[in-house]
């Protein structure tokens, strides 16, 4: 396998991982949204105050994420391009 195809085969294999990685950063601040709403159905502010900080890591490491994953995303397809 030549070297271009090879860099293409790692980074698809890369940027699967980040895009898995993404939906678990998404799942994981979907998550925090119910534990707010709980909370501050049983009456307990601080958990609801908590929880929000928790779900707006999850979304800016999502954020982060999905962004990286576009950048990738747009390797592949440039040297997909190259490898044709």
């Amino acid at each position: 396998m030549n070297k271009l195809r090879r860099a293409y085969v790692d980074m698809y294999v890369a940027t699967a991982k980040l895009r898995r990685r993404a939906d678990e950063a998404q799942a994981e601040f979907e998550r925090w949204m119910q534990r707010i709403a709980l909370a501050e159905r049983v009456g307990q502010p601080e958990l609801a105050h908590l929880a929000r900080q928790r779900a707006l890591r999850a979304a800016e490491r999502e954020v982060q994420i999905r962004a990286f994953l576009t950048t990738q995303t747009e390797r592949i397809e440039s040297i997909q391009e190259l490898a044709r």
